[in-house]
């Protein structure tokens, strides 16, 4: 039963009037108790589907998401506006997780939001039946179904926690399932006579272009200078991110680099000046994106090809958000293509590699035969690669095999907070005290400042007690070690890198059962996603409808917007009039110069008409109007 209308909480925490297309329909849908399916586009307002009910119903809604970075972005977007909202993740303490979950248990909390593996843990179980669950969400819906494109294993015991919900309806929402995808998450969840509503795909704001050049960085330039506002330029590897912020800085373009391998502190730093507008270009993996809320996006560029169109459509869709014209841009070279393809095969590396990979962790974490299951330890991938003479590149994807076959769970570019607890007795710390003055103050403050730590770890905050100790945090940081050292506390430091939890016990014969037949059937779905991709690439027809197409979706007409429409294939001008005015300016430009490059020519006109003006140069070269010289340079020819 609703307690509050859906426009008035609309109105008293967003301050939004209106709600977007087939928003009200979801949550009503939600609000009358019905399992819900929502399936719409990137940047279509799919976490309003369930924020909003949660603010209108009685008790506590759970959202499963499969990142933590995006369930700290939505917790810390609903603090500011004053909703109670938390997150559960690998980064707090057992006390901290308990502290949460109490405050779910007494209704502190509106919205709690924890990833699918967490919903199985004995301590989150332990308080299921003590929670008034009113609504269960599953974020990123599509990681449930194989035929999706970032399955994930863990997804699928979302089911089983449904009993112990009676009758709280499930609200699944994505933005990238095709029809096989969106039929698998109805099974997968269970879901009972589900409502489904499915938003258009189709952006007619976002205008679709796709470059082939190789000479990706001159062309790269010529895109960033031709769109006026912010933009994302998308790359695959984290060096490539540094390498073209730098190139761009050195040309006297301000931009930014994003990754997950930097700290929780400079990604934040640089999301937050990227987002304020103080520098318009970010340069980024796809770590990047999801729950940024920048609705002015006039640019998304790919300089590396993306591995299927749902990637791509989720990317690109972060452009325009804001309903005006935005441009997603793809520049590509025949090499990225056989890179890609490289890619693919790599990602899919043999089971005897896999299995040795999953033992050499189990060594790794120096957990006995018969334990270790749900144990979390701190892993290096590079270390942990050259320790084994292994290609890390290799290691990745083997790790990425072992997650879907339900051996590990990762968390990558996990921020994890100081913590310490005092090991030593009262008495103990006593002495100490009066035998080292340097410690009397510190270690009074520690006690002062933070409770519980003879009982549990607690986090602390170095620069809280640099500043009532009137000192540096990085003395701070040298007392607790020295206090660490001396076997008083333990102190662990604040670190951001990656974690792995194992999720089965090590066998006492070290043989790791991996399903071959599923690997095999994952790979081919891989493939086929790939052909779509390069479908998309190599289409001779408007990309729009290509694109909806691939998501069971058909256009009436051609979108009008993209490359093709405006004429990307032509090899000819339409009229004579506009092929002359070409002619005569380059005529006019090489009778004050001496020559030009073919690619500085090119770049003076829309990227449109490339085939155009090389066409056209092909046959003012074949009538000796002009001629091309050994360094691709446009000149007179003789006795021109």
């Amino acid at each position: 039963m609703s307690i509050k209308a859906p426009a008035e909480v609309l109105k008293e925490v967003w301050g939004y009037d209106t709600f977007r297309p087939l928003q009200r329909p979801i949550i009503d849908s939600v609000l009358s108790g019905r399992d819900t399916l929502a399936l719409l586009p990137t940047g279509g307002g799919k976490s309003i589907c369930y924020q909003v009910p949660a603010l209108c119903l009685p008790g506590l809604t759970i959202v499963v998401s499969p990142l933590i970075a995006l369930m700290q972005d939505q917790v810390q977007q609903l603090e500011q506006r004053n909703v109670p909202a938390k997150a559960l993740h690998s980064g707090l303490s057992r006390k901290e997780i308990e502290q949460i979950l109490q405050q779910c248990v007494d209704g502190e909390v509106k919205l709690l939001y924890l990833s699918p593996e967490r919903l199985k843990t004995d301590l989150f179980l332990g308080h299921l039946p003590y929670l008034q669950i009113s609504l269960l969400a599953v974020d990123e819906a599509h990681c449930i179904s194989q035929w999706g494109h970032e399955f994930r294993p863990s997804y699928r015991e979302i089911a089983d926690v449904r009993p112990y919900l009676k009758k709280c309806p499930l609200l699944a929402v994505t933005a990238t399932a095709t029809p096989p995808v969106a039929e698998d998450i109805i099974g997968q969840l269970a879901m009972i006579d589900p409502q489904e509503f499915k938003g258009s795909f189709h952006r007619d704001n976002l205008k679709y272009i796709v470059i082939e050049d190789s000479y990706e960085m001159d062309r790269l330039r010529h895109v960033v200078n031709g769109i006026k506002g912010s933009q994302i330029i998308y790359t695959q590897s984290r060096f490539r991110t540094a390498e073209i912020a730098r190139h761009l800085k050195q040309r006297g373009i301000q931009a930014l680099f994003y990754h997950a391998g930097l700290s929780a502190r400079e990604r934040a730093e640089r999301q937050r000046k990227w987002i304020q507008g103080e520098v318009q270009i970010m340069v980024a993996t796809n770590a990047f994106g999801m729950g940024v809320d920048k609705a002015d996006v006039r640019g998304v560029i790919h300089m590396d090809m993306p591995i299927s169109p749902e990637a791509y459509y989720q990317e690109a869709g972060r452009g325009g958000r804001d309903g005006k014209p935005a441009f997603a841009v793809l520049i590509y070279d025949q090499q990225s293509i056989g890179n890609m393809e490289d890619r693919l095969n790599q990602m899919y590396p043999s089971l005897d590699f896999c299995k040795n990979v999953m033992r050499a962790i189990f060594k790794w974490s120096r957990v006995a035969v018969g334990a270790g299951q749900y144990a979390s330890l701190d892993f290096d991938l590079v270390k942990f690669s050259n320790n084994h003479d292994w290609k890390p590149i290799s290691v990745f994807h083997a790790l990425r095999q072992l997650e879907l076959s339900g051996w590990i769970q990762r968390s990558e570019g996990l921020a994890v907070p100081s913590r310490f607890r005092i090991k030593a007795s009262r008495e103990e710390l006593y002495r100490l005290q009066l035998a080292d003055k340097q410690f009397d103050v510190f270690i009074k403050t520690l006690l002062r400042s933070y409770e519980g730590v003879f009982i549990d770890y607690v986090r602390i905050r170095e620069r809280d007690m640099a500043r009532q100790l009137e000192i540096s945090p990085e003395q701070v940081k040298a007392y607790l070690q020295r206090l660490h050292q001396k076997e008083y506390v333990v102190y662990l430091p604040a670190k951001s890198g990656e974690q792995i939890t194992l999720l089965q016990s090590r066998p006492p014969t070290g043989d790791i059962y991996i399903d071959h037949k599923a690997i095999r059937k994952n790979k081919k779905r891989a493939q086929r996603r790939w052909q779509a991709m390069k479908g998309y690439i190599g289409a001779e027809g408007c990309r729009t409808r290509t694109l909806l197409k691939y998501f069971g979706e058909s256009l009436k007409e051609d979108c009008g917007a993209c490359d093709i429409c405006l004429g990307s294939q032509l090899k000819v001008f339409k009229d004579a009039e506009e092929r002359d005015s070409i002619v005569a300016a380059l005529q006019e430009w090489l009778s004050n110069e001496k020559s030009i490059s073919i690619r500085k020519w090119i770049y003076k006109y829309p990227v449109v008409y490339k085939k155009r003006l090389l066409h056209l140069l092909s046959e003012l070269e074949t009538s000796g109007e002009l001629r091309v010289n050994s360094s691709l340079e446009i000149e007179k020819s003789d006795g021109k």
